[in-house]
């Protein structure tokens, strides 16, 4: 589940946590992860990992944004990092596919203390950065800039290959991507019991089609869309179609 974008503006309008909760009740539902990202500029202790200004060949890749938080709007994130808020980093399809793992420390679960954060190797070695280090990051809402301390509870490698989309800016740099607890996030943001999205794993995915009709039953659709992604349960669903026709 995810907000809606305002046709007019880059604006988007944020999904109220307590409903995202309520729907993580239901009955079927085995695990979910919830996001809320915001860029962020470098502060005291932490410099962002370079990347190139170059455009060339942008526009081929443009489209390609690997699996960091969404760039509304289409425009270029602009900052240094991006600060990505989640529920658990357990289930970020980053870590659930060995795309990225966590080589020290631990990572962002719901036991994490606020203003933890889970950094990239690159990012580590580049600010001679340990488990138990701090650092800061500002950004400015409501023409104020703000401070905000982060302790590094882990870190983390990361095997993706930034597209040429991502290298235009450092907060879409794969490795300049801090993860956060919801709040602390939203903290930074400015924001409280908020997410830019919200993203459900059912026990039985042959009840996606009964399971999205009931949410979408219980939520204003004109401000939130629903979809569903059982492409992947097909895929494997499929070979055993195939043996069983066979048999």
């Amino acid at each position: 589940m995810a907000a809606k974008s305002s046709s007019n503006t880059t604006a988007t309008t944020s999904v109220d946590l307590a409903t995202a909760k309520s729907i993580a009740e239901k009955s079927g539902v085995s695990s979910y992860l919830f996001t809320t990202t915001r860029t962020a500029n470098a502060g005291d202790g932490i410099s962002a990992i370079s990347t190139s200004s170059s455009s060339d060949d942008s526009s081929d890749n443009a489209s390609q944004n690997g699996n960091q938080p969404e760039n509304h709007g289409g425009m270029m994130t602009s900052g240094d990092f991006t600060i990505t808020g989640v529920n658990t980093t357990d289930n970020v399809s980053d870590f659930t596919s060995g795309k990225s793992t966590i080589s020290k420390g631990d990572g962002i679960t719901s036991e994490t203390s606020d203003n933890s954060a889970l950094i990239s190797s690159d990012l580590a070695s580049e600010n001679s950065l340990s488990v138990g280090d701090t650092f800061t990051v500002t950004t400015t809402v409501d023409s104020t800039e703000t401070s905000y301390t982060l302790t590094v509870i882990g870190i983390y490698d990361n095997s993706s290959t930034a597209t040429t989309a991502q290298m235009m800016s450092n907060a879409s740099n794969p490795q300049n991507n801090i993860y956060t607890r919801l709040k602390t996030t939203n903290t930074i943001k400015g924001e409280t019991d908020k997410l830019d999205s919200a993203v459900y794993a059912l026990s039985n995915p042959e009840k996606i089609d009964n399971f999205v009709k009931e949410v979408k039953s219980e939520i204003d659709t004109d401000t939130y869309f629903v979809t569903s992604n059982d492409e992947i349960y097909e895929q494997m669903l499929s070979p055993l179609n195939n043996i069983s026709s066979i048999a």
